[in-house]
C-alpha cells in the first residue's frame, strides 16, 4: 500500500472512532475536532514506513510486526488502570493506536504479510 492509501486508511479510521465516541458521551459530534484528529491519525498511520520505509520488498520488520501490535494493545490496556493520566490522555493515545494499527491491518491484507518479530 502506498502513503496516501494509509493516510486515508487511519483517518477515517480515526475520524470514526471519534465520531463514535462522541456518540456514546453526550450525544453530540464536534466535526472540527473528528476532522483535526483525524489529520493526526492519518499522520500516525504513516508512522510504521517512516520508521522502516518502504524501500525493498521485504521492509517489513519489528514495526511493521504483530508483536508490535500486540505491545500496543497491552500498553493501551495499562494505560487504561493508570490513575495518573486524564480519561483523555487515555483516549488520545488510543485513538493514535488505532491509526497506527490500521497500518498494520491493512498491511496484513497484502502478499507479504506481517512478521511476527
Amino acid at each position: 500500500m502506498n502513503s496516501g492509501e494509509h493516510f486515508a486508511i487511519g483517518g477515517i479510521t480515526t475520524f470514526l472512532a471519534v465520531c463514535m465516541l462522541q456518540r456514546q458521551e453526550g450525544g453530540i459530534v464536534d466535526l472540527k475536532k473528528a476532522t483535526i484528529l483525524s489529520l493526526v491519525g492519518g499522520s500516525i498511520a504513516l508512522l510504521p514506513d517512516a520508521l522502516e520505509p518502504a524501500t525493498n520488498p521485504n521492509h517489513r520488520s519489528f514495526f511493521h510486526s504483530i508483536s508490535f501490535g500486540l505491545g500496543l494493545i497491552w500498553l493501551n490496556s495499562s494505560l487504561k488502570e493508570n490513575e495518573n493520566l486524564s480519561a483523555e490522555t487515555k483516549t488520545l493515545f488510543s485513538l493514535m493506536s488505532l491509526a497506527y494499527g490500521s497500518h498494520l491491518l491493512a498491511d496484513s491484507t497484502t502478499p507479504m504479510e506481517l512478521p511476527i518479530i
